[in-house]
């Protein structure tokens, strides 16, 4: 959500399907337009008034704290009117359109705006500034009283998250029973992590005389429309920041003190301090050393164990060569590494064999014996934060069918299954959290294959003498193809008739997100250490991401779990919470857990060090040869 996306120093992450928010703000831009330009703005209509200040430069020391405050407010209105210009474009388009950058403040963009308008955020955040203006202390009545006669003028732009939050403000009976600050918070949604509180906090920063006193308000100010834990602790992080400069400190201290009040936040801290430490850990030289700024960015410099040796785009190999200026002496022990992409299964296998590379990924379960019968090579097998599912649709009314889905969760023989498709490698499924993944519990009610039970669940069902349904599998993947030819065959014992239909890859993806299917097989994965994100993406219908894993599955007791246990600091109880979760779903079994795949690597035995983490990645500053 940064407000300068073609920024070079982003990363750009692909998403399973678009942000639902941004879409329906993109839909809505057009007909805003109109209603924007027809808008009086109060403050063309009011008389000049002189500056109470002179903005010379350079100043006095004495004026430095002034000059900072200023530069702070002047640079919070002018790059939200720069980032209107392209809100909502992709990095590419951006580029583009802006090869130099968005540097001119002008009138257009994706709301219409006038040459330096600022929007919602500035709008909020020059709010917040008159109420700090003539007070010794944070009122969170008084900020959220003036953020909700913001909400009443009828903005052209509000966030979502801020929207729900903001509009309890107007319903009279939550107003008078809790005022504005608690009828905000008690509307204000608990699973969202927007950036909606952090782009208005900056005036804080600037009154508050202290990074505590920062810190503290701007934590308070968040809980209003944005109470999750990672917003409350980016909050005040920004604001101790931005306190910091004021007073004059440099970036090192600036950056040091955003840490500790990160870090003072507990289990959000990681989600906050990484962004801090990757910004810390680069910098670009003068005039980039003398190049173009695109050329410079084709060749980066990075402080890590290697360097980029050239960089060629749709090329099928990578090439990085060790950075003699790495910070841990005498490593990386490689003089280089090289990556060649080949897409074929057994291209790779024969390479390895043939000792023309030292190691290969994605190893097909079928070869796993003969490579393990290789001299000269030997085959690992990771544990991985993944689960492969069955996925039934709920909006068909035979899946919407609980006694439906426990059927077919029974008839399906997992250990069979697995041995059958994985040769061994993986292990059959029971929790749709994987055992390697925190909190996953290994006490889950799993509805083990019983065909008896399958029958009985059957008969109680609005099916009783069974269906014909359709299986959508990524023809691509060997494995599922013999996961959906053993369920096929399994599913046919309780008269329940599968038609297996194959797609490549996108059409696949596509076809599953818009629910034109019965059943699919995929795999879920989580992404970060906490299983936060599992459990969302699996299970809150709502508001995690992907309509259950577009599945339609709605346990209302299982979303309440999951918002407790993302916001819960105690390790004990957030274990117990999600093992609730799991058993929920577990009985009610909106997908079958088929089984938990390892990362599987084939690596020649003169190859040392090297390891993958559960989330897939590795490094190779401590691998070696010998």
């Amino acid at each position: 959500n940064s407000r300068m996306p073609n920024e070079p120093r982003l990363l750009m992450v692909k998403v399973p399907v678009p942000c639902s928010p941004c879409l329906s703000f993109w839909a809505r831009a057009r007909s805003i337009r109109s209603a924007l330009r027809a808008r009086i703005w109060r403050g063309s209509t009011e008389q000049r008034r002189e500056p109470r200040v002179a903005l010379g430069w350079p100043r006095a020391a004495e004026g430095v704290a002034l000059d900072r405050a200023i530069g702070c407010l002047l640079g919070q209105v002018i790059g939200d009117s720069l980032g209107s210009l392209v809100e909502f474009q992709s990095a590419a388009a951006i580029a583009r359109a802006y090869p130099g950058g968005v540097r001119d403040l002008a009138d257009g963009g994706t709301w219409g705006t006038i040459a330096g308008q600022p929007t919602d955020d500035s709008e909020l955040a020059l709010a917040l500034a008159r109420v700090l203006a003539g007070r010794e202390s944070y009122d969170a009545e008084a900020a959220a009283a003036a953020y909700a006669r913001w909400f009443a003028s009828g903005p052209f732009d509000c966030g979502n998250t801020t929207r729900r939050a903001l509009g309890a403000t107007a319903r009279a009976t939550a107003a008078r029973a809790a005022g504005k600050a608690g009828a905000a918070q008690a509307a204000a949604d608990r699973r969202s992590q927007g950036n909606g509180s952090l782009m208005r906090v900056a005036p804080i920063g600037i009154w508050a005389g202290s990074a505590e006193t920062a810190a503290a308000a701007a934590m308070v100010d968040s809980t209003l429309t944005h109470p999750h834990p990672v917003c409350l602790a980016a909050c005040g992080a920004y604001a101790a920041a931005i306190a910091t400069g004021i007073a004059g400190g440099d970036r090192a201290a600036m950056r040091d003190t955003a840490r500790a009040v990160a870090f003072g936040a507990g289990r959000a801290a990681e989600a906050v301090v990484a962004p801090l430490d990757r910004a810390a850990s680069g910098t670009e030289p003068a005039d980039f050393a003398g190049q173009s700024e695109k050329d410079f960015l084709t060749a980066p410099i990075g402080t890590g164990p290697f360097t980029l040796d050239g960089f060629t785009q749709d090329a099928n190999s990578l090439t990085l060569k060790a950075n003699p200026n790495y910070w841990q002496a005498g490593k990386p022990y490689l003089d280089a590494v090289e990556f060649l992409y080949v897409d074929n299964d057994n291209q790779r296998v024969l390479q390895v064999q043939g000792g023309q590379v030292d190691i290969i990924d994605t190893v097909p379960p079928a070869n796993v014996s003969s490579l393990k019968a290789s001299s000269g090579i030997s085959v690992d097998l990771f544990p991985a934060w993944q689960v492969d599912l069955l996925v039934m649709n709920e909006r068909l009314p035979q899946f919407a069918d609980r006694h439906v889905r426990r059927a077919i969760t029974y008839a399906i023989d997992r250990p069979a299954l697995v041995h059958a498709a994985s040769f061994g490698t993986a292990k059959p499924g029971g929790s749709f959290f994987p055992p390697s993944l925190e909190y996953y519990s290994a006490s889950t009610p799993v509805l083990e294959y019983s065909l008896s039970q399958a029958k009985a669940e059957l008969a109680q069902s609005k099916f009783p003498n069974g269906f014909s349904t359709k299986l959508l599998i990524d023809g691509g993947v060997q494995k599922w193809v013999t996961f959906a030819q053993i369920i096929k065959a399994q599913l046919q014992s309780i008269n329940i008739d599968v038609d297996i239909t194959p797609l490549d890859h996108s059409a696949f993806e596509s076809t599953f997100q818009k629910y034109d299917y019965d059943m699919f097989i995929d795999y879920a994965i989580n992404d970060i250490s906490d299983p936060d994100e599992m459990a969302s993406f699996e299970v809150d219908v709502k508001n995690g991401g992907s309509e259950s894993y577009w599945s339609d599955y709605d346990s209302p007791k299982a979303i309440t779990l999951v918002h407790e246990a993302e916001a819960e600091y105690d390790s004990t109880k957030r274990a117990a919470l999600y093992a609730q979760i799991q058993a929920i779903v577990a009985e009610d079994a909106p997908f079958v857990a088929l089984d938990y795949p390892p990362y599987i690597y084939a690596v020649s035995d003169h190859v040392n060090g090297f390891e993958v983490n559960p989330g897939g990645a590795y490094r190779l500053e401590d691998v070696w040869l010998t």
